[in-house]
């Protein structure tokens, strides 16, 4: 996998990068570029990196001569100010002048880093510059590859802060699969574990993938008979459950956790019992799944009762009280829980007794438990048993694994919250789930926490990936996913890179794109393929070393064109080429550097 990570880090483009055609310039930027043409009436044409333009001229220069240029901006021109001018060559001293007309101290380090800046034609500021110089000085064991970050935050326009440098640092070494490794480790093995670490417990695992069916999890919440599934579980009767013929008389007065316990830890010894258990279990998930879709409100509203009948938890309650409660658990909860949940609760308010009313109080506790609903979102979301590795399968479980991906590991938490803030959140969307991010962050901040530097790297991490998942110009997009590959399959990380044209509703248009694969895979090992798709037109290169020694694969491939074909694709090559062959395309020299004397001015844009 580290052949892979050198490999990704060259061919997915850099953080924030903007196309080639198009050219940004903001205020207090410094820049280099050369005057290519004069025309008539103070006119000359100016070349900035790979673009040329034409703009209007005040002040003297010489043609096909380099200059340092710094920006300034107004409501309706950009003005280039002349700082000095470039040699060709640009030598150190020339740099170390360029620097303390900017009042910053021209040690080697800082001149070598103006150099590749110049070298890589990124324009840059003098806040940047300053800024970065004081964070090369907050690091005094930075590494001349992590001059590369440094120059991407200038480019991207990031914070120059050490935070976000760390982010991006450790998303560029780093993997989802060795974090979430290194934190179940610790976790698992840790004792006294609280609340917060048993839920990012919970989420790692959930994420990371396990061999783990529905009738597995459920078993081993009832096992422990303990914690916020069993708890519920036994506050459901089944008593008034739809007649079964299949279920003993002597099971229809059972709580749903005692029939479950007795259902999934004996051995079936015939089909009967089987399918009853088969349908206690479904029935079981289909209450849950009621609870994920009615979270909001029932939480909204447990926690309202709670609070305005603060004395349930004495277990007694006026008669006056008691008929209010009743009223407004019809009112507010009621219509919101499952069928089986609505009996228990009718059964509860039936009379004011001190055992109703202390059930009913640890009833509401456990409904307002964040804990309940995160731990029923994952257990849903297993498969009944467990499937075959078939082509559907492998499908449906990436779009689960990404799905849960994006719900729980944390890169969207701001946009979620600022949302909530903003008052654009409806009643039902106003609940923030916990997500793995958002956990650890709140762990940093206890005392005596496990793993904090772990934890410190981990957030790093996350920061990093959400720095540079979305790069967004005026008419391309450019996303770039990593995520953890066990639970579909894969040894290590999947990266996943698109970019492409806007389409009208301002995302990647489908028929003019590319799409990038970097994978680990269990036989082929290290492999890369590149999409690229023009006018619905479909060309593919696959590196990987092993592809090479193996012969041709005509009928995956005539399998391949046929599926295209359904969805109106046309596939127009496959090529294959050894992963080691990938080289990071040189740069051409956009100047020329012939040099002629003619006329010097400055200019306007």
């Amino acid at each position: 996998m580290h052949h892979l990570f050198q490999i990704k880090n060259e061919f997915i483009p850099s953080v924030n990068r903007v196309p080639k055609n198009e050219l940004t310039l903001r205020d207090g930027q410094i820049v280099q570029g050369k005057i290519l043409k004069i025309f008539p009436n103070n006119r000359a044409e100016i070349q900035i990196g790979n673009h040329k333009l034409v703009a209007e001229i005040t002040t003297s220069l010489q043609m096909n001569k380099q200059y340092f240029f710094q920006v300034r901006a107004d409501d309706t021109l950009i003005h280039l100010k002349v700082l000095r001018e470039q040699t060709t060559n640009v030598p150190t001293q020339h740099i170390a002048q360029l620097l303390q007309q900017l009042q910053i101290k021209p040690t080697k380090q800082h001149i070598a880093f103006i150099q590749q800046l110049i070298a890589d034609r990124v324009p840059f500021q003098i806040t940047d510059m300053q800024q970065a110089i004081k964070l090369m000085e907050n690091h005094s064991n930075i590494e001349a590859s992590q001059f590369d970050i440094i120059k991407k935050m200038i480019e991207a326009g990031l914070p120059m802060t050490n935070h976000v440098f760390e982010a991006l640092i450790a998303s560029r070494d780093q993997t989802f699969s060795s974090h979430i490794e290194e934190m179940v480790r610790s976790l698992a093995h840790a004792t006294n574990v609280t609340e917060k670490e048993q839920t990012l417990l919970q989420l790692l695992k959930q994420l990371r993938g396990t061999n783990e069916t529905f009738p597995t999890s459920l078993a081993e919440h009832i096992q422990r008979k303990e914690g916020p599934i069993a708890s519920l579980l036994q506050y459901i009767n089944t008593f008034e459950r739809e007649k079964d013929a299949q279920i003993e008389v002597s099971k229809k007065r059972m709580t749903l956790f005692t029939l479950l316990q007795r259902g999934l830890s004996q051995t079936m010894k015939s089909n009967t019992q089987l399918t009853t258990t088969q349908k206690v279990l479904q029935e079981t998930r289909d209450i849950f799944t009621v609870c994920i879709e009615n979270q909001s409100q029932m939480t909204k509203a447990a926690n309202k009762l709670l609070q305005l009948f603060s004395n349930i938890r004495t277990g007694k309650l006026p008669n006056e009280q008691f008929i209010l409660l009743k009223q407004m658990v019809h009112q507010q909860l009621y219509g919101t829980l499952p069928m089986q949940l609505q009996q228990t609760l009718d059964m509860l308010l039936d009379e004011n007794h001190p055992d109703h009313v202390t059930q009913l109080h640890s009833l509401l506790q456990i409904l307002c438990n964040d804990v309940l609903y995160r731990t029923i979102q994952s257990m849903i979301q297993l498969p009944m048993e467990l499937e075959s590795n078939s082509t559907e399968n492998v499908q449906q479980r990436f779009l689960t694994h990404l799905h849960q991906y994006m719900n729980i590991v944390g890169l969207q938490d701001e946009q979620r919250i600022k949302t909530v803030l903003s008052g654009k959140a409806s009643d039902s969307t106003i609940h923030i789930q916990p997500s793995i991010k958002m956990i650890m962050l709140q762990m940093m901040q206890e005392p005596n926490t496990i793993g904090r530097n772990k934890l410190e790297q981990f957030v790093h991490f996350i920061h990093g990936m959400q720095l540079q998942s979305v790069q967004e110009t005026n008419h391309f997009l450019h996303c770039v996913l990593q995520l953890p590959g066990e639970n579909i399959g894969l040894h290590n990380d999947l990266f996943l890179h698109f970019e492409g044209r806007k389409n009208r509703n301002g995302k990647i248009d489908p028929n003019h794109c590319r799409i990038l694969f970097v994978l680990d895979l269990k036989n082929m090992k290290e492999t890369m393929v590149d999409v690229t798709i023009q006018k619905r037109i479909i060309s593919i290169t696959i590196y990987n070393e092993q592809v090479m020694k193996m012969g041709k694969y005509d009928r995956i491939e005539k399998m391949l064109e046929e599926a295209l074909k359904k969805n109106e694709f046309t596939l127009s090559q496959i090529t294959y080429k050894p992963l080691f062959e990938i080289k990071k395309q040189e740069q051409q020299d956009p100047y020329d550097r012939t040099t002629n004397d003619i006329e010097r001015y400055d200019f306007r844009i």
